[in-house]
């Protein structure tokens, strides 16, 4: 009997080491089980809040086009009333203006010298309107290969601008609007600065208080940039005054 005893205790000692392995690996297996189970309803959550949020944001955008659409078509009906000369060339640059807002309309983030260039024309769309009566200082402190590699939500600083021509007192000769558009690098961010001045004609400061552009361009902006953003404003008299910080990381 101890012999056959004798002989039976390796195969024991085998069978219970493959019964530890064999619990330490259920143990694995559940493990592995319930961590992509928990990944999957993560990603499903993470899912449905970016829907959210992308519809959020799509809401927001949508409330600045027909905002920005409505005063150029009101400026060219305006024109060509009117037989001013300039009306064609009005009709091109807004049609231009046109394309930047709706080429690639699901595409909501643009590179920085896109959003800038389109800017541009809808000063210089402005100029066509004004003429010799519009006031405005308009300085641009460009880093080029900085332009084309950041990237910003699509007509953000467009209806910042924009603002300035629906409130502000561009015809005042002894108070200008001041717009200045500066990129600072540095070690660890290049940052833009927006700085914004201009008087406010009295019948639109009830407009104003309503905030509805600011508000959708700083929803946009806090969901992109996160804490790396700050938007500010503020009137005193009639002098309304922006300033918007945006930072990248290097």
């Amino acid at each position: 009997m101890p012999s056959v005893v004798a002989m039976e205790m390796p195969y024991l000692k085998f069978f219970m080491i493959e019964l530890i392995r064999c619990f330490h690996f259920s143990i694995l297996a559940a493990l592995v089980c319930f961590i992509l189970i928990s990944f999957k309803k993560l990603k499903e959550q993470y899912s449905i809040q970016l829907a959210a949020r992308q519809a959020e944001l799509a809401q927001y955008q949508l409330m600045m086009n027909p905002h920005f659409i409505a005063n150029g078509l009101n400026a060219i009906q305006s024109d060509f009333i009117l037989g001013d000369a300039r009306a064609k060339d009005n009709l091109v640059t807004f049609t231009e203006m046109l394309t930047y807002c709706f080429t690639n309309s699901t595409q909501k983030i643009i590179k920085l010298s896109e959003e800038l260039a389109c800017i541009e024309k809808f000063i210089q769309f402005q100029k066509h309107r004004y003429g010799k009566k519009l006031h405005l200082s308009y300085e641009l402190k460009d880093e080029a290969q900085y332009c084309s590699v950041l990237e910003i939500p699509k007509m953000t600083l467009l209806t910042l601008v924009e603002n300035v021509f629906k409130h502000g007192r561009v015809n005042d000769q002894n108070c200008a609007p001041i717009i200045q558009i500066s990129i600072l690098p540095d070690e660890k961010y290049i940052t833009v600065l927006v700085a914004i001045k201009n008087a406010v004609n009295e019948n639109n400061k009830a407009v104003i208080s309503s905030k509805s552009g600011f508000l959708a361009v700083s929803h946009i902006l806090k969901s992109y940039f996160d804490d790396r953003y700050d938007l500010s404003y503020f009137s005193q008299g009639d002098l309304f005054t922006l300033n918007l910080i945006l930072k990248y990381e290097r």
